[in-house]
């Protein structure tokens, strides 16, 4: 870090939750949503490179693969819910900051922070919310009957 600290001067750490009273996003969730994202993009080129003569197995392939996207798409929604309060919270503040801008560094960035939290919230819900319910649904459907089966 020090390294850093020489090259960018004006570089500095955001404010400690303990000092802030506010409830972080785990950075787990972030790596989860980039995780979502390449599982959504290899299951879209796999649909792509469907053939008449691959077909068999890819359908197989693609169906485990969105059973395991869904699963994980769920989990993050559900995590997602949990930093509502938080998000709305930080909007706010956004709001009041914007209200009384003074031009002053330290106001400038305060917003600059919330704005990629924020930013930082949308890209996640985005990438939840692209699932079409329909699709949540017929997950929970299967997932319901399974566990009947193996009961």
């Amino acid at each position: 870090m020090a390294a850093y600290g020489k090259k960018y001067p004006d570089l500095e750490r955001g404010e400690s939750a303990s000092r802030t009273g506010r409830e972080h996003i785990p950075p787990r969730l972030f790596k989860q949503a980039v995780h979502l994202n390449r599982q959504r993009d290899i299951i879209l080129q796999t649909l792509k490179d469907i053939t008449p003569f691959n077909a068999g197995r890819k359908s197989a392939e693609v169906a485990e693969m969105i059973n395991k996207y869904i699963s994980g798409a769920e989990g993050m929604r559900s995590a997602l819910k949990g930093f509502e309060g938080e998000i709305k919270a930080l909007r706010a503040e956004n709001t009041k900051l914007e209200k009384k801008l003074d031009g002053s560094r330290e106001s400038i960035e305060k917003r600059l922070e919330i704005n990629q939290k924020l930013s930082e919230y949308e890209d996640l819900k985005r990438t939840v919310e692209a699932i079409p319910d329909e699709i949540l649904k017929a997950y929970s459907t299967l997932n319901a009957t399974e566990k009947t089966v193996e009961i």
